[in-house]
């Protein structure tokens, strides 16, 4: 009876040592896991508290600057700078427009000067061809002027010509006269008496419309038109 008492004795301690070693892992897992959140939320608290204090330094610089902005703005000073720059831009905005302005007046201007070379060109190329035709009018005319002296040289030649054979066949006729009729060298010659020795009974015309004369029977018979001689 003792010997079963101690060995259910024995069977209780064992269980009470696994249970209190059970207990105690749960304590050690709580306790860690405690720490752990502990050390999360205070990091957490601390990076709040790091965000906090950056956000506070930029919000104190913002009122440096804009106490300072306003401080500048207030200034006489800066206030007659910021009206001297207002004109200055001002004026240069106006330089710009009239920059631009200009340009395009020299835009304009350059398009009419390149239109006024290329009419300039044109004009010296007719003036060329002009001159051109100008020079072969004044050949052609000189080469018509040449043919009409050649026509009328060779037409006054022929006229000369026929004229001196009139007048050989005058001085002829009037040779044979004066012979059958025994005339001197000094007697005049009379027209009417000289026809009847002429070619065809007519006394001759001289084709450029010259006028015969005939005087005595040692003089030759003459022709009113200079050249038209024996």
């Amino acid at each position: 009876m003792p010997i079963q008492n101690a060995s259910r004795w024995s069977q209780a301690g064992l269980r009470g040592s696994g249970l209190l070693k059970m207990l105690v892992v749960v304590a050690v897992i709580g306790a860690v896991a405690l720490g752990w959140m502990w050390t999360s939320e205070k990091t957490a608290h601390q990076a709040d508290a790091e965000k906090i204090t950056q956000v506070t330094q930029e919000l104190e610089k913002l009122r440096a600057q804009n106490t300072e902005l306003q401080r500048v703005a207030g200034d006489p000073a800066t206030k007659e700078r910021q009206r001297k720059d207002s004109e200055e831009l001002i004026t240069l905005r106006g330089e710009v427009r009239q920059l631009r302005e200009d340009k395009k007046q020299l835009d304009k201007t350059r398009a009419e000067n390149a239109a006024l070379r290329e009419a300039s060109q044109q004009l010296r190329q007719v003036q060329v061809e002009n001159n051109q035709l100008r020079n072969q009018a004044q050949q052609a005319q000189q080469a018509q002027v040449q043919a009409q002296q050649m026509v009328a040289s060779s037409v006054g030649a022929s006229q000369r010509n026929a004229c001196i054979a009139n007048l050989k066949q005058i001085d002829g006729a009037t040779q044979q006269w004066a012979l059958e009729h025994r005339l001197t060298a000094e007697s005049p010659v009379v027209p009417a008496g000289i026809v009847e020795y002429l070619k065809g009974r007519m006394f001759p015309v001289c084709p450029a419309g010259g006028t015969y004369s005939v005087t005595t029977v040692r003089q030759p018979p003459t022709c009113s038109v200079p050249g038209h001689s024996l």
